[in-house]
């Protein structure tokens, strides 16, 4: 997680597509060509990117696989103390992954889902 977050914040294509398996493939049929292509496009479009991320669940489903959910603020500012918060402009999105351990590459993105949520998803 720490890396995807490093590579977003950093905006760095090479390191975010380093993340997602060539074997990428979601439910809206996109796949890894696709995914970096809306991260170049995010990076492209947002000049400082900062994000606080929460780990909502992380399941492992054999010692292959796993399934993460995130909840991840962004905004285009450095977040504030965590006490501070309340009122912060942000948005805020769910994500919905699915990980595979893939030899030579370590933990690698295989499809995935995000849509928006309210402050309340932060709080859960």
């Amino acid at each position: 997680m720490a890396s995807g977050e490093a590579a977003a914040e950093g905006r760095s294509l090479t390191e975010f597509k380093a993340l997602v398996s060539e074997r990428y493939r979601d439910r809206a049929g996109r796949t890894r060509r696709d995914l970096v292509r809306l991260a170049a496009r995010y990076f492209l479009g947002h000049r400082s990117i900062h994000l606080l991320t929460q780990i909502q669940r992380m399941e492992l489903i054999d010692p292959e696989r796993a399934q993460l959910t995130l909840i991840v603020a962004m905004a285009g500012r450095p977040f504030p103390d965590t006490a501070q918060l309340s009122g912060f402009r942000a948005d805020l999105y769910r994500f919905d992954l699915e990980l595979a351990l893939e030899e030579g590459a370590g933990w690698q993105v295989t499809s995935g889902s995000w849509r928006r949520v309210g402050e309340e998803a932060f709080l859960e």
